[in-house]
């Protein structure tokens, strides 16, 4: 996403957080899409609470705070929507529950990330948790999903970094996949300027970079290119000499 501010249709113009919290809100409400399902949630826990309870570790500090700065915004948008009539109807209770959700700030810290899950499971006793904002995020909350066994909702982290971490029963993902899609947006700008196809590889000791990385030197040989990679550089680093 860049800087510049996006033309709407009647004209106007909206800036860059705007932006972002408008498409967050296309996410927003896949999640409460998710959320109908009656099975993902656990109608013991809700019965005694009378409502519903959502677990949210989210990057809102530290520097993933761009992706998470705004979940709030999204969340009590969804959750005005959902909850104005009631909530969700649950049949194994033969009414509507309310939603609340419990965000806590993760701050950039996967190992936090995974604390926090912990914490919202065991302590907090929630009924499902949900996720976004890249593998430092979603790779540990899914792994704690996975422990735990509690239903767990992900989206906004390349698939083949999720897979790594698998196998999954309990935690549910959608997002885009770095050979299928990420790959084709590279390759199709590279095709149409001349080259000599010689491919340099700069990523981080994270996640995202190892998985990326691999991925692109297993696709780009049988696509004519040579990659060139020294290795992956330590996390948050400032220098790349």
């Amino acid at each position: 996403m860049d800087k510049k501010s996006k033309k709407e249709g009647n004209g106007g113009s909206i800036s860059r957080r705007e932006f972002m919290k408008k498409s967050t809100l296309a996410v927003g409400t896949a999640m409460a899409s998710s959320l109908a399902l009656p099975q993902f949630v656990r109608p013991a826990r809700a019965s005694k609470r009378d409502y519903i309870l959502i677990g949210r570790p989210n990057p809102t500090t530290g520097p993933l705070a761009s992706f998470g700065e705004a979940t709030p915004w999204v969340d009590n948008k969804v959750l005005a929507e959902i909850n104005k009539d009631g909530g969700i109807y649950i049949k194994e209770l033969g009414k509507k529950v309310p939603i609340k959700v419990k965000i806590m700030d993760m701050e950039s810290n996967p190992t936090k990330a995974g604390e926090i899950a912990s914490r919202l499971i065991l302590r907090d006793k929630v009924d499902l948790m949900v996720f976004f904002h890249t593998p430092d995020t979603v790779n540990p909350v899914s792994a704690m999903c996975e422990r735990y066994k509690m239903p767990g909702i992900s989206l906004d982290s390349p698939l083949e970094p999720w897979l790594d971490g698998g196998p999954y029963h309990w935690e549910f993902h959608a997002f885009w996949s770095v050979e299928k899609d990420i790959v084709p947006v590279y390759t199709g700008m590279w095709e149409d300027i001349k080259t000599n196809k010689v491919v340099g590889i700069l990523m981080a000791n994270d996640p995202d970079g190892v998985s990326w990385s691999a991925v692109f030197k297993k696709v780009l040989p049988g696509m004519g290119y040579r990659a060139v990679d020294m290795g992956r550089f330590p996390y948050f680093n400032k220098d790349f000499s």
